[in-house]
């Protein structure tokens, strides 16, 4: 080998890359070390789990950013850093009218608010098809096709381009979206399979052997533990006005009262249209606010289906279907509370009739008004005496053993004085002539709980189901070109934080001293 060669050969060597080095104590020949893996890259994070970082953030007392990305780095669930929360924080309000939006199918999957083709028709079939795999007859892929159009033709109807809208081939879809659909909506479907195979697969064991099963399930708890939670509803205008008009969606709202066995009440549920998805959003509030576990029973009612795995410290046990077991809330819990509620309602009317010497002009429905009752029924249900009176009606159902005795009998003389009230005033209104019919000598418990007021499974017609979601569709876009809240949650919200800083007597004029609350926060 020459010089110039040597000097070239001695280059390439020099630049050529470092042998890799066997790990000492190696034998000769060994493998070197594999080079180390890449750090983990967490995902961005879910509509879902922005909501979750920020009821944290809110519930959180110091309202630290560093601290509450600390705590979710350490989870390495999502990626997350200051900038990203501090975004999240400016646009809240925006935020949680998209999650609003999402259904229990697509809350864990979707980063931003879905852009579907036709939302409008395709939530219509998804509500179509929750209720069939609820009522057992699910629907097949031809009926599926089949529906999809007709739902299109329904919802372009009265639309002023109907011959632009009108047509199968606009409704046609590709080979694939069945599939598709089917996939989206697979959580749901689960979670009816689920429910049926646990709860109605138990069969009719008798009432005796149903208490005991709902004892076993308790029977790890601590009695402040143990809760019942079940709905009411309330129609502002409950048809009983000479000529009134029948009572619509709009003007009804619904309550899911959460209580404990110690006669302890959580905030409720309000809701103008219950769905598993606020009913989910509620528990999920619930559950993030608990530093232990509890328990909640309740009925098969069809938006209590929701993912019971995803709870960290509440577990659901749902009661067994067409068992004649009476029930805490069946001893009196759920016709205090309307009854409260009806009497300071029709005591409003009352008095606006008196003010405005008005008669078969005055204004029954009023959707704010009523959830003032609410408001002020939530509070006293919150005394001590109300809370004795939810202990006595958990001891006689049989879930809750034992138990004190003795219980504090005010809140029953307060209840029959508040039936003489409302009986009054419905004299008042029967000698004016604004009474119909129907209420006309009615028993007290038809007027606090109306038939049409029961929240019970109901089936859906396809006309229903369009109505409905464009009702919902229609509040979407209001809700949307304002503030980008919903105005009963917002009145919720302001309520339970009235109610959270009001302290002292426990059967006052909360209305007036609301009022004056809101002024002076304003």
């Amino acid at each position: 080998m020459n010089i110039n060669t040597s000097i070239a050969y001695a280059a390439l060597q020099a630049s050529a890359p470092a042998a890799p080095i066997p790990p000492p104590g190696a034998p000769p020949g060994a493998p070197p070390d594999a080079p180390p893996d890449a750090p983990h890259k967490p995902p961005r994070a879910t509509l879902q789990q922005k909501i979750a970082v920020l009821n944290y953030h809110n519930h959180s007392q110091r309202k630290c950013q560093q601290t509450t990305v600390n705590h979710f780095k350490r989870l390495n669930s999502f990626a997350i850093t200051k900038s990203t929360l501090n975004r999240w924080v400016l646009h809240e309000d925006e935020l949680r009218h998209d999650y609003r939006n999402l259904t229990l199918n697509n809350s864990k999957s979707y980063k931003t608010r879905p852009k579907l083709r036709e939302p409008i028709v395709n939530r219509c079939l998804e509500i179509l098809y929750e209720q069939s795999c609820l009522e057992q007859r699910p629907l097949t892929e031809k009926q599926l096709s089949s529906k999809w159009a007709e739902f299109y033709r329904l919802v372009h109807a009265n639309t002023a381009d109907d011959d632009e809208n009108d047509g199968a081939d606009v409704a046609q879809r590709s080979n694939g979206w069945i599939h598709h659909f089917k996939k989206r909506n697979s959580v749901k479907r689960d979670l009816i399979r689920r429910y049926y195979g646990e709860v109605v697969g138990r069969g009719d064991d008798g009432i005796d052997t149903e208490i005991q099963r709902l004892r076993l399930c308790g029977s790890t708890y601590n009695r402040e533990d143990i809760y019942e939670l079940d709905e009411v509803s309330f129609r502002s205008d409950i048809g009983w006005k000479t000529g009134g008009a029948a009572a619509t969606a709009s003007a009804t709202l619904t309550i899911s009262l959460l209580f404990n066995s110690l006669g302890h009440s959580e905030s409720p549920l309000i809701t103008e249209n219950l769905s598993s998805e606020s009913f989910y959003r509620y528990l999920m509030d619930l559950d993030s606010r608990l530093d232990h576990k509890i328990v909640i029973f309740l009925d098969g009612l069809r938006s209590h289906m929701v993912p019971r795995d995803k709870f960290q410290n509440i577990e659901l046990i749902y009661y067994s279907p067409g068992q004649r077991f009476r029930r805490p809330v069946d001893f009196g819990i759920k016709r205090a509370f309307k009854l409260m509620v009806r009497t300071d309602y029709f005591q409003k009317i009352r008095q606006a009739m008196i003010v405005n010497k008005l008669t078969d002009s005055v204004e029954t429905e009023n959707r704010e008004e009523l959830l003032r009752s609410i408001m002020k029924a939530n509070r006293e249900m919150k005394s001590e005496s109300a809370m004795s009176f939810v202990r006595r009606c958990f001891r006689k159902s049989g879930l809750i053993e034992g138990g004190e005795e003795g219980d504090d009998q005010s809140f029953d003389v307060l209840l029959r004085q508040q039936e003489e009230q409302v009986r009054l005033i419905f004299v008042g209104f029967e000698r004016k002539g604004l009474l119909n019919e129907r209420f006309l000598h009615a028993d007290i418990d038809n007027v606090i709980s109306p038939l049409e007021e029961e929240v019970e499974n109901v089936h859906l017609s396809d006309e229903d189901i369009v109505k409905a979601v464009q009702d919902s569709s229609d509040k979407m876009v209001m809700n949307s070109t304002s503030d980008g809240t919903d105005s009963t949650v917002e009145s919720v919200k302001l309520v339970n934080e009235f109610l959270s800083q009001r302290k002292g007597g426990e059967f006052t004029d909360l209305t007036g001293e609301y009022y004056r609350w809101l002024g002076e926060r304003t």
